[in-house]
């Protein structure tokens, strides 16, 4: 405080869950404690008695004045800000701009930054687990790969393990075999009553429950439970705890504001700077792909941290098409536990059929797939909002990337495919999307060469189109178009350069064709055709 006065150091003091009264007074237990430490040394307390009573005496910063502790940490920035703009730069050192929003170089660990995050997350799960009730109480924590499912159950845990004499948390269930929950739970003890299990009320805590299996023991035992205990289990599959008939808690998104910081808290570290060229701008286009998932934001964060202005953007036009290693080997694992059906379904709405409605991507996926949507939204990999079907971004890009040889909804890699006149290994393409949009140049199809590249036996989905002007899509058919593709279940081509579709097309299979903005065309098939499916026609000429 010497230097203060002298005006070789500027001093902002914080009262951190301590008044200035209580810094300022010699009594109490914080001038007790300053008096403990100062008798290694008892001429220091003076020294500091006057110097913390100097300190109470300035106008500083009151955690109790705020509504919580992220509110006085931008205060504390302002603050900062605003003593550095008074100083002069005596050293010739580059001023650096300090961000309203919290980077990496100033923060400290992520726990800090969301205490108030946490805090509304435990509320909301105290509402619905009363200690004090005497009915068994069964709530699933729930959310997609990465949203903090563990993170809240543990500090539940933490908050609420001295209620009851019996408590456990269970972790990384999935890893395990479905006799382990019975073997952590018993504890060597013998089936029966007389086990802590059943014999006092338990508070227990069940993470990354994935199969009903895991989970048998307690099914088995429910009624053997001693009533009034509380069992919490995360979970990415609602339906392996449906048994229990729980109460559901699905872990919310991070909002804005938090998403930023905590991806500033991982992208700059080291000293770089959050605010400088256009960094505020792809951060803020980082932030919106990673939608709130706090897992996605840590691991795009590190991945870029250090990393020019540049490989940023490079590594945002990846985005849609190249998953982040982490998080990819997380979503791998719910994906390796679908049935074929399942993965398959996943995969055609992440690759064509996002944000379609979902009847009608029933309806194009499969006559029988009702169950399989069903199955995709209990684990979250797709959502139903509005009646339309939702993926994630990083699931979307997570199924681009894993199956990308048959499913082809990458126009650059399409286009090389298309233009290529050397015989490439494509037979197994279930589907092709094409958007020709940011094609200068028209992209010429050889008939005979297409079907040969593509299994007849193998393509679904084909639509060939201009996002942003359909009536100049540029595909040129200049020797006509065989097109033997009888399961074909999805076809549409705009300005297709043909006056009927081709002669050996068979539409049994076909559900939706589409043939908007065609000048050409003059009818759709020049023979009777059965079609078993079809219950969408969409011609439009354009004229």
């Amino acid at each position: 405080m010497k230097q203060a006065k002298q005006g070789n150091l500027r001093v902002i003091p914080i009262f951190f869950n301590v008044t200035p009264k209580d810094v300022g007074s010699p009594y109490g237990s914080f001038g007790c404690k300053v008096y403990v430490e100062s008798q290694h040394n008892p001429s220091s307390l003076p020294i500091w008695t006057k110097a913390l009573k100097s300190a109470a005496g300035n106008i500083g910063l009151l955690l109790k004045n705020y509504r919580n502790e992220m509110l006085l940490i931008q205060e504390i920035l302002a603050s900062v800000k605003k003593v550095l703009a008074l100083e002069p730069n005596t050293h010739n050192v580059p001023s650096r701009e300090i961000s309203p929003v919290i980077s990496g170089r100033i923060s400290s660990s992520r726990k800090f930054f969301f205490v108030e995050v946490m805090n509304q997350r435990i509320k909301q799960l105290q509402e619905m687990i009363d200690f004090n009730c005497d009915q068994t109480q069964i709530v699933g924590i729930v959310g997609m790969p990465g949203i903090g499912k563990t993170s809240l159950a543990e500090e539940y845990f933490e908050r609420s393990n001295d209620r009851y004499s019996f408590n456990k948390i269970i972790s990384d269930i999935r890893e395990r075999g479905h006799h382990y929950l019975e073997y952590k739970l018993l504890e060597g003890q013998k089936l029966n009553e007389e086990a802590n299990i059943f014999s006092k009320k338990s508070f227990l805590v069940l993470d990354d429950v994935s199969q009903k299996k895991h989970i048998e023991f307690l099914l088995q035992n429910r009624r053997r439970i001693k009533k009034g205990s509380k069992i919490v289990i995360t979970t990415r599959d609602k339906s392996s705890i449906a048994e229990f008939s729980p109460e559901i808690y699905v872990v919310p998104p991070l909002n804005d504001t938090d998403a930023w910081q905590l991806f500033n808290d991982h992208a700059f570290k080291g000293g770089a700077s959050s605010t400088k060229g256009n960094f505020p701008k792809l951060t803020q286009k980082f932030v919106d792909y990673a939608g709130g998932n706090p897992r996605a934001l840590e691991e795009l964060g590190k991945e870029l941290n250090g990393k020019d202005e540049a490989e940023w953007v490079t590594r945002l036009e990846n985005l849609p098409y190249q998953c982040n290693s982490i998080i990819k080997k997380e979503l791998k694992i719910s994906y390796e536990e679908l049935t074929e059906q399942q993965k398959d379904a996943f995969l055609d709405i992440a690759c064509f059929f996002r944000s379609e409605e979902e009847n009608y991507v029933k309806c194009l996926l499969d006559s029988e797939c009702g169950d399989v949507v069903k199955k995709l939204a209990e684990i979250f990999f797709i959502c139903i909002s509005g009646g339309k079907i939702e993926m994630h971004n990083l699931l979307c890009a997570f199924g681009k990337e894993l199956r990308s040889g048959e499913r082809m909804c990458d126009h650059r890699k399409t286009t090389t495919i298309l233009r290529d006149a050397v015989q490439q290994e494509t037979k197994d393409v279930r589907g092709i999307f094409l958007d020709t949009c940011t094609e200068t140049k028209g992209i010429s199809v050889d008939s005979k060469r297409f079907t040969e590249k593509f299994n007849p036996m193998n393509l679904r989905y084909l639509k060939i189109y201009d996002s942003l002007c359909p009536e100049n899509c540029k595909v040129y058919l200049p020797d006509g178009l065989e097109f033997p593709f009888e399961n074909i279940r999805y076809l549409h081509w705009e300005n297709i350069e043909l006056k009927e579709l081709p002669s050996d097309f068979n539409p049994k299979n076909l559900i939706d064709l589409r043939l908007p903005y065609n000048r050409k065309i003059e009818r759709v098939w020049g023979a009777v055709k059965v079609c078993v499916f079809m219950c969408i026609f969409h011609y439009y000429s354009g004229l």
